[in-house]
């Protein structure tokens, strides 16, 4: 990991030379500044930061050195900084014949839990120079009390100081090294409960580790501060795991914890771990994993891919929580009909509904089952070939979408192949046994991109012919002046929402409105028509008072039972605006004739496809020339 900043230094240390210089730049340089025989000295380490016990001495040391052994001196050390005054240093001397002394500092009166730092720098002539080198020493010290925490049961005992770990960020990069739980040392701040450091995690008790894999030379931590239990976070959130499997040392960087310290709490939030039910868990993909002689020491993998890391630290509170995908065998429902709204697919999609397997279901015999929020649901692949879409459906009927499933990835990319990603909202979402409706907001990872948010249906919807009838259309007549008349088309009456009616192959789909048989008032519902205009894109209808009442709201939809007609007053718009309100026609000419035929599924949203060269149907050719000279108005805006 030191090798990511080293170059990140030199590559910005580049930069400013290459602004800062010109041709006839002549370097300089400037008076010498030590005396002809300086002893040229450097400390041994530039920076050390420590934990200590506080019944640990409250003194460190560090080496300086000197490119002499001649005589005895009496070093003149500064404090650069000195926090609360807490340090002192004593006499810093070499003997005569020796090259390196030792240079002693006290903190007697550090407190504990409050890390305190110390800067020392030497300048005198007899001893540095301006061009001297490792002549500051920076040291950063904490007292901490670290108190065994957690259990686990070995052979139905219990042993304290140890917590059950599943990793998740070797079984990210090792497919093979799947996650086997297994006991590590834990530990938890005495000054600040909440504040656990896992102790040599990926040392000898790691089951994929060979000897000499791990460097045992010192402890290694995971340190994850819990003291918000909504908010996890690794502390720092850059770590060595203190292994290396011929690729240099494995690191990983907590994102959650990265974006805390740089004060980005609307990223960290997406990131963040929970402390529930006695163990600490984390998101999907919410780390970066590395080794620093792969791929030049970057970060190459995401960590947690499987949302498998686990801490359990009391056994007695922690409950599984089932997995969605891995968890549960899903069965097949239904399949049915679905036309998208704002990406253009239609056909046919499955339906399926989770259920636990039974290992994970004997669980809740054992009270060890955390509660389920819902039964999982899957659409397969509505979008595109491998890009489920998940959610989950509580026992009242509610949608509910889980915290990892809030972005799910469709299979598709926009224009300039940015990926594009479902973001479903429960609460504007239903779900019944013949429907399901997802709102969802298409739009990039992190949001900054919105494609728009559709009402996505996904029926398995049967229909009775209720009647045959003659269309009068407007808006796709040939005519610019008279409306256009076709024969011979079906209307169909929805067997679970007698209300709900839909006239088949009108236009380039079908036409869908609710008829209230008592008072006659009829309602055209919100659809796409099936046609894509060339220059305005997907063309919509709903009935006209519900796009603008103050435009539109004057002439309202209805049935006339005299003549047998009826009277549609829908809205055409696009994104862009309205081409406004046109009256359609359907006058039913035969009713008993189909009355009591079988029962048929409606073949989907848009019998014909969606096809922009607007094609034919029954016979009647649609005016592709007037189409074209119709223009949305920009007045009528979608609000």
């Amino acid at each position: 990991m030191n090798k990511i900043f080293k170059y990140s230094l030199m590559l910005a240390t580049a930069t400013l030379v290459l602004a800062s210089c010109k041709d006839d730049d002549q370097v300089t340089a400037g008076p010498w500044d030590a005396n002809p025989d300086y002893q040229d000295v450097f400390f041994e380490k530039a920076s050390f930061s420590q934990e200590l016990d506080p019944s640990d001495p409250t003194q460190g040391t560090i080496n300086l050195v000197r490119n002499t052994k001649e005589g005895e001196a009496v070093v003149p050390v500064k404090l650069l900084q000195n926090t609360d005054d807490v340090f002192t240093v004593d006499e810093v001397r070499f003997a005569d014949g020796d090259s390196v002394t030792t240079v002693t500092f006290h903190f007697d009166g550090a407190e504990i839990g409050k890390p305190y730092t110390l800067e020392l720098y030497v300048d005198d002539p007899d001893f540095a120079s301006q061009y001297s080198t490792s002549t500051t020493f920076t040291y950063t010290v904490t007292r901490v009390k670290w108190n065994p925490a957690g259990y686990v049961e070995i052979g139905g005992e219990r042993v304290d100081g140890y917590a059950t770990y599943t990793d998740d960020f070797v079984a990210s990069v090792f497919s093979s090294a799947v996650g086997i739980p297994y006991a590590v040392q834990l530990e938890e701040r005495d000054d600040h409960p909440g504040i656990f450091r896992i102790v040599n995690a990926y040392g000898e008790d790691f089951p994929y580790n060979d000897p000499g894999d791990w460097d045992d030379s010192q402890n290694y931590y995971i340190t994850i501060n819990a003291e918000d239990p909504n908010k996890v976070f690794l502390e720092p959130y850059d770590v060595d795991l203190g292994f290396d499997w011929g690729y240099g040392m494995f690191f990983i960087r907590h994102r959650g914890g990265y974006y805390h310290a740089n004060g980005d709490e609307d990223n960290a939030e997406l990131y963040y771990g929970k402390y529930e039910n006695g163990a600490i868990t984390f998101p999907e993909n919410s780390f970066y994993c590395g080794m620093e002689d792969y791929n030049d020491g970057a970060f190459t993998w995401y960590g947690n891919s499987n949302g498998a890391f686990r801490l359990v630290i009391d056994p007695s509170q922690d409950l599984y929580e089932p997995n969605i995908l891995n968890d549960y065998t899903y069965e097949d429902v239904w399949t049915g009909a679905f036309q998208s709204g704002k990406t253009g697919e239609s056909g046919n999609v499955l339906l399926q509904r989770g259920v636990l397997k039974d290992d994970i279901a004997a669980l809740a015999d054992e009270d060890k089952l955390a509660e389920v929020a819902g039964t999982p649901y899957r659409l397969v692949s509505p979008y595109a070939d491998g890009y489920n879409l998940y959610f989950l459906v509580s026992e009242e009927g509610t949608v509910i979408i889980p915290e990892e499933y809030e972005l799910q990835p469709i299979g598709r990319t926009d224009n300039l192949g940015t990926e594009i990603f479902a973001k479903i909202s429960g609460g504007a979402s239903t779900f019944s046994e013949s429907e399901v409706v997802l709102n969802i907001t298409f739009e990039n990872e992190d949001g900054s991109v919105v494609y728009g948010t559709s009402n996505e249906t996904f029926a398995n919807i049967t229909y009775t012919p209720y009647a045959t009838g003659t269309v009068y259309y407007n808006f796709w007549s040939d005519s610019e002046d008279e409306l256009t008349e076709d024969e011979g088309y079906t209307l169909l009456q929805r067997d679970d929402k007698k209300d709900v009616f839909v006239i088949e192959e009108w236009g380039m789909s079908s036409l869908e409105f609710t008829w209230n048989q008592e008072t006659n008032e009829v309602e055209v519902a919100y659809q796409y028509t099936g046609y894509d205009h060339p220059s305005y894109g997907p063309v919509y209808m709903v009935e006209g008072a519900l796009y603008n009442a103050e435009h539109y709201g004057e002439n309202t939809s209805y049935y006339d039972p005299e003549t047998k007609t009826f009277h549609l007053f829908p809205a055409y718009f696009v994104q862009a605006g309205s081409f406004g309100q046109f009256e359609e026609l359907f006058v039913i000419t035969d009713e008993g004739a189909v009355k009591h035929q079988a029962t048929r599924r409606l073949k989907g949203a848009s019998l014909t496809g969606v096809r922009s060269d607007m094609g034919t149907w029954k016979g009647q050719k649609v005016s592709r020339a007037k189409q074209a000279l119709r223009q949305p108005s920009n007045v009528h805006v979608i609000r």
